[in-house]
């Protein structure tokens, strides 16, 4: 498989190497929320990695499914910033409530899109 980059208005060709860098980046990353949290459903790398759109300043966008009732997504949004720091700062955490995800409009946008890491 190859996929493509559009970078500066150009189109480059990237191999399979880059993908499956980011992915082990996300599942290294979805280990260490493991290790601290029991209340997550679903890790979910998406957006133009995901796509095979990425460029050279595209960050990392993962989507986690959080299985709690009352959630602050902020505060929740905050926390899991925090883990990425070990890792990659590139990646950017988007919380979704799994009870929630029917009507989550966003949710609707990305969905065909996400590649599950955990």
């Amino acid at each position: 498989m190859r996929v493509e980059i559009i970078i500066g208005g150009g189109v480059e060709s990237m191999a399979d190497g880059v993908i499956e860098l980011i992915v082990t980046i996300v599942e290294d990353y979805a280990r260490e929320i493991r290790k601290r949290e029991n209340e997550v459903a679903g890790i979910y790398l998406y957006g133009s990695y995901a796509k095979g759109v990425s460029s050279s300043d595209s960050d990392i966008d993962v989507a986690i499914v959080i299985d709690r009732k009352e959630v602050d997504v902020f505060d929740e949004q905050l926390k899991y910033m925090r883990y990425r720091r070990k890792i990659d700062t590139r990646i950017e955490p988007h919380i979704f409530i799994k009870d929630e995800l029917s009507s989550d409009i966003f949710w609707g946008s990305i969905k065909n899109q996400l590649i599950k890491i955990a």
